[in-house]
């Protein structure tokens, strides 16, 4: 029998749900959410993240001493949300009508979840929508810190669907509308390059009344609430599905998704959304007007014809026109969408799918537990509840599952799997089921994971929930160095999506860079994609908004400007990607003397790129300022002196001629010497790392403005551990004297909003969590 690499096989001590897409997801933070009966659990493997290492747990339950088993374990940081067993609705005090009747509020569980785009939570990350068994909506948010910290329930979203439904409509209406079956938030409008971080996402949610309801977060007086922003009737039955396609720009500052529906009947119907802002809207906050159209309404994409919808899901390529792929029971369709890109077939495939007896209960009949597409063999793998894989091959010109087809077959996948659940459990017989209800894409690159549970579907004897127990596996189904090399070089050189965490971004590929001999084996094509292109380490090859673009507007705007100069510029991206690798590769004994150097480089130019920005953009400020917001600038303006770059000391000469600053800048003025908050000595001016007194007393300074920290309220980040100041936004109500020990320079405006500003790490690129 074969070798496997098993990098996590962890016990998940509760009772597993049905099959469902839902049941394993990647957040755009870099967490992976597991949905079970009881609990949702929150997990994120530790590679590239440095942050309070006794929360890390290794994840490997299946004994070293096994020599098939190959692959170093992977630990993870771990949190969980536990199910509230106790309705919030009542629906008999609603209706007391047949059709609404709910049986699962007799025995309370998770159903699915869905998570919002990142930078939507007061602490600027993904916000999570679960549903009940008693069709109940909540939504939840990370307080201090969402790697190990609390989640909590900030809003009853059935509770907002009941308010707005229409009073004088039946009750039996009013409450099939307020009966949500399922829910799907859609991906991030994507406004390019330089553009503020604008809010364009939608949550859809699909009810027991056939319609599907718009939502979208707006912000009130107690933090970001989800408000209706339109609904549509789609169907005549339940709502059991929705799959949105990501958004594509028709028009500057106007978007266009569709939201594919499947209903309890089997029909799948496909609506058009388009979202738009006001030509004249600057670009400027999170939460600006949007306008939503309905364009049709709803066009059935397949007949109801009663065979119940299990998977849907869209599988969009920039050079193929997007297909639609569903499943039935025993049958995949993939059902291509009309456009100018389609090539190689049209319409409407049939896949019928092919018994993989690996145990006395399988069936090509279960339902999907996952769909996942890879790109560079254009193939489709589609996971069934029976513990089966079964690989669509030629997805864009051909679809089939023909089995005679070279290299990725459904029968070697299968048998793998069955391999995995045979080593990581005990006593497995043929008349064991490995029932997989949930599964997801790790690296893109062959290295999956799942959650199964052992099942003897013939032992017809009782078993309560106490007894249940899943397992998740993460292994690797196949491994191509080429494949694995190509995406890190256009990972690197692209800089990919702007909103999504590089710890998200780089998950893959540090899961094989952990690896000694893969290092040694390729260190000349990793060093190469670190370095390229020519000029990277040359500040002035980066653009950035130019500084005129706050001329005019209000003083809040230098905010938005900031963000979208250091956050929104793919090169200044990629710089932060190199860094994340170069940092992880330096931790690999007999390898680090090689990349600590890039280390030190991109620290430097990434540095002088924040430095640069906040200089540039102040100097739209430069006839406005007075008071400590002078102060500021004059203090900046000496930072940006102490870097050996010339191109950054003469904007910052520029900058100080325009504000009038002294022609001999210096710290004799006592409104910018930091003293030393133990002896009261002063503190000589330094860059970032740690500030000492003349006595002796060390501190660490804030990675954003240089000052020196003397309090415990701080924000810490994940990836390179940097500290920084809290922002306004969020500092307790009782530290009014938080700049106490600073000098008057940073008791500014331009200070407030600098600290605002800065979304997520300058260097690295990833979050910022709260210890205390």
């Amino acid at each position: 029998m074969v070798d496997v690499s098993v990098f996590t096989s962890l016990v998940v001590p509760v009772a597993t749900n049905g099959p469902s897409q839902s049941t394993l997801q990647w957040s755009e933070d870099g967490q992976a959410f597991i949905v079970t009966r009881g609990a949702v659990y929150i997990l994120m493997p530790n590679t590239g993240i440095n942050f309070d290492p006794s929360s890390v747990k290794s994840a490997s339950s299946i004994p070293s001493t096994n020599r098939r088993v190959k692959g170093e374990a992977l630990s993870w940081y771990r949190n969980l949300i536990e199910l509230e067993k106790t309705p919030t609705h009542h629906w008999p005090f609603d209706c007391q009508e047949w059709a609404t009747v709910s049986l699962g509020s007799l025995d309370m569980s998770w159903v699915s979840i869905t998570l919002s785009p990142t930078n939507l939570s007061e602490g600027l990350c993904c916000l999570m929508a679960a549903l009940n068994t008693n069709l109940e909506v909540s939504l939840w948010a990370p307080s201090k810190n969402y790697l190990t910290g609390e989640w909590s329930k900030v809003q009853d979203v059935t509770q907002v669907i009941k308010d707005y439904g229409d009073m004088s409509a039946a009750a039996v209406q009013r409450t099939l509308n307020a009966q949500v079956r399922c829910i799907s938030w859609s991906g991030q409008t994507d406004m390019g390059e330089g553009k503020g971080c604008i809010d364009g996402s939608l949550l859809a949610l699909g009810n027991r009344a056939g319609r599907v309801i718009f939502m979208r977060l707006a912000r009130v007086d107690v933090g970001q609430r989800l408000q209706i922003v339109a609904s549509l009737d789609v169907a005549d039955d339940w709502i059991t599905h929705l799959a949105w396609r990501p958004w594509v720009e028709t028009n500057p500052g106007s978007f266009r998704a569709s939201l594919a529906c499947g209903t309890a009947d089997g029909g799948i119907v496909i609506v058009s959304v388009s979202v738009s802002w006001a030509s004249d809207l600057p670009a400027t906050g999170v939460y600006p007007r949007l306008d939503l159209k309905l364009l049709d309404n709803g066009r059935t994409c397949c007949p109801c014809d009663g065979s119940p919808v299990t998977a849907l899901t869209w599988i969009d390529s920039k050079v193929q026109a997007p297909i639609l792929a569903y499943a039935k029971p025993g049958v995949v369709y993939l059902q291509r969408m009309p456009s100018n890109l389609s090539l190689g077939w049209d319409g409407c495939r049939k896949l019928i799918l092919q018994l993989q007896p690996v145990s006395s209960s399988s069936t090509p009949f279960a339902a999907v537990s996952g769909v996942l597409y890879y790109v560079h063999h254009d193939a489709l793998m589609v996971s069934l509840f029976d513990g089966s894989f079964h690989m669509i091959h030629s997805v864009s010109t051909s679809p089939s599952l023909d089995t005679r087809h070279q290299g990725l077959r459904s029968e070697d996948l299968t048998g793998y799997v069955r391999t995995v659940f045979t080593l990581a459990e005990e006593k497995v017989s043929f008349a064991d089921a490995n029932r997989i209800s949930g599964v997801f894409d790790y690296d893109g690159a062959g290295s999956i994971g799942w959650l199964h549970e052992k099942c003897c579907p013939d032992d017809l004897s009782y078993k309560h929930d106490a007894k249940h127990a899943g397992m998740f596996i993460v292994t690797q189904l196949w491994k191509d160095d080429n494949t694995i090399l190509e995406q890190l070089a256009s990972l690197l050189l692209h800089g990919t999506d702007l909103n999504v965490a590089p710890s998200c971004t780089l998950r893959g590929m540090f899961l094989h860079l952990r690896e000694k001999t893969f290092l040694e084996a390729h260190q000349g094509r990793i060093l190469d994609s670190l370095t390229q292109p020519k000029g990277w380490n040359d500040i002035a090859s980066y653009s950035f908004l130019p500084s005129s673009s706050v001329v005019s507007l209000s003083k809040s705007d230098l905010r938005h400007a900031i963000t979208a100069a250091l956050f929104r510029k793919r090169d200044i991206r990629s710089c932060r990607l190199k860094l994340g690798v170069a940092m992880f590769c330096a931790q690999v004994q007999g390898i680090a003397p090689l990349f600590e150097h890039l280390v030190a480089d991109l620290s430097t130019v990434l540095l002088s790129l924040h430095l640069r920005v906040v200089l540039r953009q102040l100097d739209g400020f430069a006839n406005q300022l007075e008071g400590n917001a002078r102060l500021f600038v004059h203090y900046w303006v000496m930072l940006c002196r102490l870097q050996d770059s010339s191109l950054l000391q003469q904007e910052a000469a520029s900058l100080a001629a325009r504000a009038r600053l002294p022609a001999d800048l210096s710290l004799d003025n006592g409104d910018l010497q930091e003293h030393c908050p133990a002896c009261h000595t002063a503190i000589p001016l330094s860059i970032g790392g740690s500030a000492v007194c003349t006595k002796g007393h060390s501190w660490t300074r804030c990675s954003i403005t240089s000052f020196i920290l003397a309090t415990p309220l701080v924000r810490t980040c994940i990836g390179c551990s940097r500290k920084a100041l809290l922002p306004i936004s969020q500092r307790p109500t009782s530290e009014s004297d938080y700049f106490a020990w600073l000098p008057p320079a940073a008791n500014s405006w331009i200070m407030e909003e600098l600290l605002e500003a800065i979304i997520s790490c300058t260097f690295c690129g990833n979050r910022y969590v709260r210890v205390l």
